[in-house]
């Protein structure tokens, strides 16, 4: 049995209120094992402690009863998922949230993926088909993956159940061709219960605004089609070779400077303003614009 299931924000709460008494620094709260294994390494060792919240609305839930009883020095990072969309701000200003849907998408949209490509992938294979496709692999992956994001927006706005669980667009891709088979997955939603008819499907997602795909897109779907991709269409990655260990990947062909300079690090770094005592982030120093950690000259950020 496994307890993390069960535990509830007055848990996560509970637990800061504990590990507070032996550790005077600050706390990061975030949604589960994935995260946790990306700021390890990114944290101030020592300094910060990395909370495990088991889920999003504990993360949220326990940041907030710790702000009632004025816990200084805990800060909650949350996946965005479709939040920004619903134009719904966070409740409170030691939460943050990734300005992509979650944090693979944010993975996907850095240089990481081009890290992973090029190690993992087949360059001939991928330039035959971007050549074909007259799109980047990443323009191609979210092209993919938009389809499934806007049913899964959908069914979260219109709170009607999604019903492939954590299947997305892999569960239609045509391994061979990295196609979606669209009409195939229209159907199976129409089939699930959700619509009446594909034209009714159709028609509401139809009426879904514009958006930004890397809000929409949800990130494991991402991962899990660039997956079927490189097995065979963009390269030949060994089927035993999973969604999680293709995420392991690009957690760690991602670049601190990224972090750094990107939304989510001055996301941070602004907390970390205004809560003077408390640091987040490992020192970087900046050297000719980008960062890196020690060596000689530049600015040490503490």
């Amino acid at each position: 049995m496994d307890l993390r299931e069960y535990k509830n924000p007055g848990d996560i709460e509970a637990e800061v209120l504990m590990m507070r008494q032996v550790h005077a620094g600050s706390f990061l709260l975030v949604e589960g094992v994935s995260d946790v294994r990306f700021w390890t390494p990114r944290v101030a060792e020592g300094i910060c402690e990395i909370v495990d919240g088991n889920g999003k609305p504990n993360v949220v839930g326990a940041t907030l009863r710790l702000d009632t009883r004025h816990v200084r020095g805990v800060l909650g990072i949350v996946d965005d998922d479709w939040e920004t969309l619903a134009g719904r701000p966070l409740p409170s200003p030691n939460l943050v949230a990734t300005d992509c849907h979650d944090l693979e998408c944010l993975l996907l949209r850095s240089r990481a993926l081009e890290r992973v490509l090029a190690e993992h992938g087949d360059r001939d294979k991928i330039r035959r088909f971007e050549d074909r496709a007259g799109a980047s692999v990443r323009s191609a992956l979210l092209d993919r993956g938009i389809e499934v994001g806007r049913l899964r927006w959908l069914a979260a706005r219109d709170t009607w159940a999604y019903p492939f669980g954590n299947k997305g667009a892999q569960r239609f891709l045509e391994p061979s061709r990295w196609s979606l088979d669209i009409d195939r997955m229209h159907g199976d939603v129409v089939a699930a219960g959700a619509y009446a008819s594909v034209e009714e499907l159709r028609a509401a997602l139809a009426a879904l605004p514009e958006a930004d795909p890397w809000l929409v897109c949800n990130g494991h779907d991402l991962v899990a089609t660039l997956l079927v991709g490189l097995r065979k269409v963009l390269g030949r990655m060994k089927a035993t070779v999973g969604v999680d260990q293709l995420s392991a990947l690009l957690r760690a062909a991602f670049e601190d400077a990224e972090l750094e300079y990107g939304h989510l690090g001055r996301e941070i770094r602004r907390w970390e303003d205004g809560n003077r005592h408390y640091r987040i982030l490992r020192s970087v120093r900046v050297v000719s614009g980008r960062a890196s950690e020690g060596g000689e000259g530049g600015e040490v950020r503490n």
